[in-house]
């Protein structure tokens, strides 16, 4: 074997180690920016899904309101039918309380 021949194959030697050296970089680098890409989507879907939380419990927050709202109001008019009813009975409940301490 001459020494051209015997140098070429030590220069592809170095350049394949070379090769391999700026491969596994080049492959970290890619990992690198691969989990860099997660990590912002992650964070991005967080925020997103903290403002849709957030969202969902003021919309939740309103209707339970108004809902309190309603039968709070339809409770006031019961009281009110309530106390017609008893003003309507009151002249016949006091003369059946004076009947009972009178007679």
């Amino acid at each position: 074997m001459s020494i051209d021949y015997m140098k070429q194959i030590s220069d592809a030697e170095s350049e394949a180690v070379s090769v391999r050296k700026r491969a596994v970089t080049d492959a970290r680098a890619i990992a690198d920016q691969g989990r860099r890409q997660v990590e912002e989507i992650l964070d991005q879907a967080r925020g997103d899904a903290d403002q849709k939380y957030q969202q969902v419990i003021r919309q939740a927050e309103a209707e339970a309101e108004t809902a309190y709202q309603k039968r709070l109001q339809e409770v006031a008019e019961e009281c009110d039918a309530m106390k017609a009813q008893a003003e309507k009975n009151l002249p016949e409940a006091v003369k059946v309380i004076i009947g009972k301490v009178v007679g």
